[in-house]
């Protein structure tokens, strides 16, 4: 398989599991809404905040001295 076909296959993969998180959410999401008193706002909230999380964890797992790096820079705090 060269690099060309590798990539595809990667993409594809992405594709296939993105789709399956986007369902397993949706039926989270109903789920939380027919068992908990839940807003819309709230089930946003969390999967962002789990999304948030295991894209850095992903991160940190291919380089986790880059992640730390934002915050070496001072002149970076008066931006946030």
């Amino acid at each position: 398989m060269n690099k060309y076909q590798k990539q595809i296959f990667k993409g594809t993969l992405y594709a296939l599991l993105s789709g399956i998180v986007w369902g397993i959410c949706g039926i989270l999401g109903e789920y939380f809404f027919a068992h908990y008193s839940v807003t819309s706002g709230w089930i946003t909230s969390m999967r962002l905040v789990i999304a948030g999380l295991v894209v850095l964890v992903i991160a940190a797992i291919q380089d986790s001295k880059k992640i730390w790096g934002i915050w070496k820079k001072k002149r970076i705090f008066s931006l946030l």
